[in-house]
């Protein structure tokens, strides 16, 4: 068949007065045929592409022309090869897209037959940090992540600055927080993580010192962080640990020995409706009267539920009943009762404790944390086995453990835990 093909194509070119030789495209039936193949089978920062075609016989031939295009683009030139024995040209690509190849072989007269391949690029769903590339941020902005992809980091200590706010992916630590640690900058403008959408989980994050709100992450929109350690971290203004509004959410999350210079020495809360399920907040610092969580703004529609919030006073506060109205707090454990503060946001006097909103399911007393108490070199917040928190959080099943038994108040518990 191929022979045949060969003779009439060849009779056309010697025959033909306007048209010299046929232009209809070609197919994989058709003698003229281009091929693309990838030299490997993940797009990280770049990927080779070889593209090939059958040695065409043309009369008064004049050039090979090679076009190129990705999904919805026009073509644009590759390259003009003038010698015919020239069947090949090399590419690189760059993102995870098909891309459309295509080679038009040229008379002296300009007609012209064209042949052409789309080369099915495997999408990247995943990188690796450091081993693809060195830092976490350089893989989140690369053109291979989009959003529903993951980037998984490799246990180490990565002194980043990270914005996270156009694309839905998820920034995962591949050994959890005791093995991979975010360090913020000492007095930057910013939180260490500014997370608007995806999610950020398994991390430690320390030593930001942000001169804004939120010293260690900053979360509003649509952001998620969980099962994160969240220590040390300075905010000048609110939210030492985390700053959050909007629908952000936090699970199963350590807050521990964050400071703030206005309120909120863990947590502070503006404006936010997403959810704040199993975490435990931990302030043993000299507080000054400061509140491991404050809220401001309107709240309603938070979801607080399932949490440990220990040794602070308060624990909670607000500046008024309307900064708390239509918040559900309930199935946590708190070592003091919520307070409003009475007097002049700047100055930390506290009244009215008679209007804590606590819910008969809330609790106030010790954890009962493990601490040191298996053998490790640093504290376990996780409960003991005589804690009043295990297996006390939200009976509903959506928040059962991950054995199925009913939670577990703090970061070890409900569906979301490690």
């Amino acid at each position: 068949m191929k022979i045949k093909l060969s003779i009439i194509f060849f009779y056309t070119i010697f025959i033909g007065c306007d048209k010299i030789f046929d232009t209809k495209p070609s197919n994989n039936n058709n003698l003229f045929v281009v091929e693309a193949e990838m030299d490997g089978n993940k797009v990280v920062t770049s990927l080779n592409v070889t593209i090939s075609w059958d040695e065409i016989m043309v009369d008064k031939f004049s050039h090979y022309l090679v076009e190129k295009r990705n999904l919805g683009s026009t073509w644009s030139i590759m390259k003009k090869i003038e010698n015919k024995i020239l069947t090949k040209l090399n590419d690189k690509i760059f993102d995870d897209v098909n891309v459309d190849y295509r080679v038009g072989v040229f008379d002296e007269s300009g007609n012209v037959r064209w042949a052409q391949t789309t080369l099915e690029v495997p999408p990247t769903t995943y990188v690796f940090v450091p081993d693809e590339y060195s830092k976490i941020i350089s893989a989140y902005n690369s053109h291979v992540i989009d959003d529903g992809d993951t980037v998984l980091v490799n246990p180490g200590q990565y002194d980043e600055y990270l914005l996270l706010s156009n694309k839905n992916v998820t920034i995962q630590a591949v050994e959890g927080f005791e093995q991979t640690t975010i360090n913020g900058y000492p007095n930057s403008l910013y939180a260490t993580l500014r997370i608007f959408n995806g999610s950020v989980e398994g991390f430690t994050v320390r030593s930001g010192h942000s001169d804004e709100n939120g010293g260690g992450v900053y979360l509003n929109r649509t952001g998620r962080l969980k099962n994160c350690f969240i220590t040390e971290n300075i905010a000048e203004k609110n939210g030492g640990g985390v700053y959050l509004t909007g629908e952000a959410s936090l699970y199963n999350n350590i807050f521990e020995a964050n400071i703030s210079g206005g309120n909120g020495l863990n947590l502070f809360i503006y404006n936010a409706s997403g959810s704040i399920i199993n975490n435990t907040f931990v302030s043993n610092a000299d507080t000054s009267r400061k509140a491991n969580i404050y809220f401001t703004g309107n709240n309603e529609g938070l979801n607080f539920q399932n949490n440990i919030v220990f040794g602070s006073d308060p624990g909670f506060a607000a500046l008024g009943k309307e900064n708390i109205a239509g918040v559900n707090v309930k199935y946590s454990l708190m070592d003091s009762i919520f307070y409003l503060q009475c007097s002049p946001i700047r100055r930390q006097v506290y009244c009215d404790s008679t209007i804590a909103f606590m819910d008969s399911t809330n609790i106030v007393n010790n954890p009962l944390f493990v601490g040191f108490n298996n053998g490790n070199d640093y504290f376990d917040y996780s409960v003991q086995s005589g804690s009043p928190c295990l297996h006390a959080g939200n009976p509903n099943e959506v928040y059962f453990n991950k054995d199925g038994s009913r939670n577990t108040m703090g970061f070890t518990g409900g569906p979301n835990a490690r």
